[in-house]
């Protein structure tokens, strides 16, 4: 998935650390566990845990090649 492809929402989530921006859309682009056909991605909550995650994750709306949402999905982060 081409880092350009990916946004944040709100969009100026971590503006302020475009070295953090980097890193996430990195982990998001190159997660084995993305759907084969999402070729938009929207990161919606930055690195933690949840009650139904105890990893600490960051939460992605992965979307088509026509940006219609496909599924959310907790991408692991160290």
């Amino acid at each position: 998935m081409d880092l350009d492809n990916i946004s944040f929402e709100p969009s100026n989530m971590y503006a302020s650390r475009p070295h953090l921006r980097t890193a996430y859309k990195t982990a998001v682009a190159n997660w084995a566990g993305r759907p084969s056909n999402a070729v938009y991605a929207v990161i919606v909550n930055g690195p933690h845990t949840s009650i139904s995650d105890r990893r600490k994750h960051i939460t992605v709306d992965y979307k088509d090649e026509n940006n219609a949402f496909i599924t959310r999905s907790h991408v692991p982060h160290a």
